[in-house]
């Protein structure tokens, strides 16, 4: 696989992973008992830990380019994608914190 394909399928894997990841911590209002909150807070879990490993792949690609400039603005977009998994990361303990206090 060349570097600027691997590149574009992570990318594009990383949106669908962000925004599942946002739609599963939504779910957390909508379970009825504890054991259904930690099923999907594990799969939130899995999720993000995926999350994690493509971006250091994301990161290692983008040390490895030809281009300096293009090496930068992945490096950005990494850091940009990193600060979203710790914010997601976040809401989801929160998340999850008030729904099983509720139960």
């Amino acid at each position: 696989m060349t570097s600027s394909l691997e590149v574009t399928e992570i990318q594009e894997e990383l949106v669908r992973l962000n925004l599942k990841v946002k739609a599963l911590s939504e779910d957390f209002s909508r379970c009825l008992n504890e054991r259904e909150m930690e099923v999907l807070n594990e799969e939130v879990r899995a999720r993000l830990a995926n999350f994690k490993v493509r971006l250091d792949r994301l990161e290692e690609l983008a040390r490895g380019q030809r281009s300096k400039e293009a090496g930068e603005m992945l490096l950005t977009d990494v850091d940009s994608h990193r600060e979203q998994v710790r914010e997601r990361a976040k809401m989801q303990q929160l998340n999850f914190s008030l729904c099983t206090s509720k139960v």
